[in-house]
């Protein structure tokens, strides 16, 4: 009969150990649920940033090409020294911008790999 009890008593024990335990194994797995969703959106809100990275590139770039052609197009018709140095400006910002966008990009592929390195 004492086994019996002690039987009985040991596995109340460890079945209220056990039950005390629930809402902090629940929290955790709230709060990696919680990461790993709020990781998901960093990654969705990284790619976003490349894509509008890489339109504003596209977008530098061919006002390169209009600055450089117009450029060109004055310098053959003998434009104003003045003229040919606003040109000459345009395609120098034109150029610090596309190197602006390259950076951009390249930091929002830094963070993409961050995020997805962090969510496996």
């Amino acid at each position: 009969m004492r086994e019996f009890n002690v039987i009985i008593l040991g596995s109340l024990v460890s079945a209220s150990l056990m039950f005390s335990a629930l809402p902090a194994m629940a929290a955790k797995n709230v709060e990696e649920h919680r990461d790993f969703h709020h990781n998901k959106r960093d990654i969705r809100h990284d790619r976003r940033d490349i894509r509008e990275d890489r339109r504003d590139f596209r977008g530098d770039h061919r006002e390169l090409v209009r600055d450089r052609h117009k450029l060109r197009t004055d310098t053959h018709r003998g434009a104003s020294a003045d003229r040919i140095s606003r040109d000459r400006q345009a395609v120098l910002n034109d150029r610090t911008d596309i190197s602006n966008d390259r950076k951009d990009i390249r930091q929002d592929q830094r963070d993409l790999r961050g995020n997805v390195r962090d969510k496996h």
